[in-house]
């Protein structure tokens, strides 16, 4: 029995890492009948011949994102810019929500940082737990500061079209080009035109290359009631339960410890208004439809 992971599905074919080989192989029927196919990103055991793998098992997951179908993600590296075209700050908190939902941790990524430093961005962030990194492709800021992140984690990058997802690929690359290459040769990137979710190694860790970006979901969020969704903002964390009312949205009722903290410039009122906004739209949706 072999343990590995799923770093690509395409169709039904499973390319499992396991030490320095790559298989190719498919899943057991139970899985089928289960609802619960193999993933990318998956911890597997597997059998093996003349290098072809039989999943057996998949192991437990920490978390899971529906689309793009990903599991056991440890950081969502969020790239935004203040150049054109310029992030909705309501596009990253709902980013930031999923990422905490899932026990997945947001690293904000100031993109393009060269034209413009993208100090909006940083008075908003830099009042919640997120890290903050000023990043510009053109002059290589942030590089070593990203890259220090990779190890040992499985990373997932995301940001909204033209933000610079591609050149901050192409600064990280360097030294990594050369066994990208090698993995992708093995598991036949490159030999379809559709885009598949993959894993590729990178500096002792594993990048997500991921579809675009409007296909992730707010409804994704690991939240049935939307009196939960104050946990998802960890800013919020050291004032909750101390408001006048037990029952306390946070939106607008007197004696807020929330609103408070607003008014005293400890949280961000975008945040806020965020968390407002998000709160009426989880509120209306149907227990059958989370």
């Amino acid at each position: 029995m072999n343990n590995g992971r799923i770093i690509k599905v395409l169709g039904d074919a499973y390319f499992i890492v396991s030490g320095e080989q790559v298989f190719e192989g498919r899943a057991a029927g139970k899985f089928r009948i289960m609802d619960s196919a193999p993933r990318v990103g998956d911890l597997v055991t597997f059998l093996t011949e003349d290098k072809f793998a039989y999943i057996t098992e998949i192991l437990p997951r920490k978390n899971t994102i529906v689309r793009p179908t990903l599991a056991n993600i440890d950081q969502m590296l969020i790239i935004v810019s203040a150049a054109p075209p310029c992030t909705d700050v309501r596009l990253i908190d709902k980013l930031c929500v999923l990422a905490a939902s899932k026990g997945i941790l947001p690293v904000i990524c100031v993109n393009k940082t060269d034209i413009d430093r993208g100090d909006s961005y940083r008075a908003i962030y830099e009042k919640t737990p997120f890290k903050v990194i000023a990043l510009s492709a053109v002059s290589g800021e942030g590089r070593d500061e990203l890259l220090a992140l990779l190890p040992d984690k499985l990373s997932m990058l995301v940001g909204n079209s033209g933000v610079g997802k591609s050149s901050i690929l192409n600064m990280l690359l360097g030294e990594a080009l050369m066994e990208i290459g090698e993995i992708s040769k093995k598991i036949g990137r490159g030999r379809h035109t559709t885009r598949h979710i993959e894993l590729l190694p990178f500096f002792g860790g594993l990048l997500a290359d991921t579809p675009g970006f409007s296909s992730f979901d707010l409804f994704q969020m690991e939240i049935r009631e939307h009196e939960l969704l104050a946990d998802c903002f960890p800013e919020f964390a050291p004032f909750l339960g101390q408001c006048r009312f037990n029952d306390c949205t946070h939106r607008q009722e007197p004696d807020c410890a929330i609103l408070n903290a607003v008014k005293d410039g400890i949280i961000s009122s975008s945040r806020q208004e965020s968390y407002a906004l998000f709160y009426d739209i989880v509120s209306k949706v149907n227990p059958w439809e989370r």
